[in-house]
């Protein structure tokens, strides 16, 4: 059964909470977007006319991306070197959990990532910037579990 909102609260970035495997804890707090989605390809089927015949299903395909604070970026550098790497794409895959929790009904409703390759890590920084960010991307290797309440 769904939840009935009360006046009006919806999910907002305060009621996000996110695990990243044995990362250390303080590195959650330096964690200003994190993005991911997946598909399955599903394509509707033409023959003659204008109308589908039906649907085909290709490839799963997943993408995710997380942007740290540069504090924050700073913080995973040291947990990757304690690993023995020098780089984030050298971590073994690991998962993350989003969990979006409602302190009205307290119900937690998690998405999880079961496997994830960090790689690319991106940032700028420019004359007159009053924030530097690093964006990292995911690789996501198994699909997307979503919604699982917890």
């Amino acid at each position: 059964m769904a939840n009935v909102l009360i006046n009006g609260k919806e999910y907002d970035w305060s009621s996000v909470e996110i695990g990243i495997d044995d990362a250390p804890q303080v590195l959650k707090d330096h964690i200003v977007a994190i993005d991911y989605e997946d598909k399955d390809n599903i394509k509707a089927r033409y023959g003659r006319g204008n109308k589908p015949l039906g649907w085909t299903q290709g490839r799963w395909e997943g993408s995710a991306k997380i942007t740290l604070t540069r504090t924050g970026f700073n913080i995973l550098m040291e947990w990757v070197r304690t690993q023995g790497k020098q780089r984030v794409s050298q971590i073994p895959p690991f998962p993350i959990t989003i969990s979006y929790l409602d302190d009205e009904f307290n119900v937690t409703v998690t998405d999880k990532l079961p496997s994830v390759k960090m790689d690319n890590p991106k940032t700028k920084a420019a004359e007159g910037d009053e924030k530097v960010d690093v964006e990292i991307a995911l690789i996501l290797l198994e699909p997307i579990e979503w919604g699982v309440k917890a």
